[in-house]
């Protein structure tokens, strides 16, 4: 494996780590409930891609659902602070 190679496998496996935990228990509760949510689609582009030794796939589409979550809660925060400035008026 070249030097880009253990790069990749470290930086996915890093994003999974610091990323996965929260989306696994999001899974269960989701699961437990009875329901089928997105978090069940994220997790498997994730797990499947790492398991067939594309570690790059598998981080990006990490990295692609936290930048989302992330830009989505923000989103969410300033348009909530929005209505209720309009609805004060």
């Amino acid at each position: 494996m070249s030097l880009t190679g253990v790069f990749v496998l470290v930086f996915a496996i890093l994003s999974l780590l610091t990323s996965g935990d929260e989306m696994v228990s999001r899974v269960r509760k989701v699961l437990k409930a009875g329901k089928f949510d997105d978090c069940v689609f994220v997790l498997l582009a994730v797990i499947i891609p790492f398991c067939l030794g594309q570690f790059a796939l598998s981080a990006t589409a990490m990295a692609v659902y936290k930048f989302s979550s992330v830009l989505l809660r923000r989103m969410s925060g300033k348009l909530g602070a929005e209505m209720k400035a309009a609805a004060d008026v």
